[in-house]
């Protein structure tokens, strides 16, 4: 398989770094590597980096279904989330944060396109579950470096314990590629990154 055509789903309940491996793979990689656009109807949080969400209103995201232009859309919640077909037509290997659903949809698609798929789970915790939620743990990450409410936050995380079970089956069922164990600290990071270079074949030289 080209590894220009891999795609690389992170997948991990809130506060798990998702977002900060990705864009640490996007500055350590520059043009060599491309960020998936989502398109979401989730309100745009300050903490957003610039152009990394496409912001749809319930009306608009429907009529781009419609259209035919999503790969892939799932509902989080009372939001929706989803990637359009050419964000990934790039030939570069990509990279998106997803939920699982959306990463197991996305695997069925890609495969259908002759396109590799890892689906990546980043877990924030070294248990080999994610039975052992710590939700206070999870709400001081979410708070940190965001300025989001905290209505917003316990929101998310009651989202999050619903998907526990779902998480878990996918782990003992062996769906994820990797399990990655990530404390958050600054050590944790450039090995994390490493990591997953060698599974997108950008390996540091």
């Amino acid at each position: 398989m080209d590894k220009g055509n891999i795609v690389v789903s992170l997948v991990g309940l809130s506060g798990a770094g998702k977002t900060t491996i990705e864009e640490g793979l996007k500055e350590r990689h520059g043009d060599k590597i491309h960020k998936i656009r989502s398109s979401t109807t989730r309100e745009k949080r300050d903490n957003d980096a610039p152009g990394a969400y496409e912001y749809l209103d319930k009306k608009e995201f429907q009529r781009d279904v419609d259209r035919g232009l999503f790969l892939e859309h799932a509902q989080f919640g009372d939001k929706r989330y989803g990637s359009k077909i050419s964000e990934y037509e790039t030939g570069k290997p990509t990279i998106i944060v997803q939920e699982e659903e959306g990463a197991k949809n996305l695997k069925k698609l890609l495969a259908a396109r002759g396109q590799d798929h890892k689906a990546i789970l980043i877990k924030a915790g070294p248990d080999s579950t994610v039975t052992n939620l710590d939700f206070k743990a999870a709400r001081e990450r979410m708070k940190t470096g965001r300025n989001e409410s905290d209505d917003s936050i316990e929101k998310r995380l009651a989202v999050d314990h619903s998907r526990k079970d779902e998480l878990n089956r996918m782990i003992k069922e062996g769906e994820f590629d990797e399990v990655i164990h990530n404390t958050g600290s600054v050590e944790d990071l450039p090995k994390i990154l490493d990591h997953i270079d060698t599974i997108i074949g950008l390996d540091k030289k």
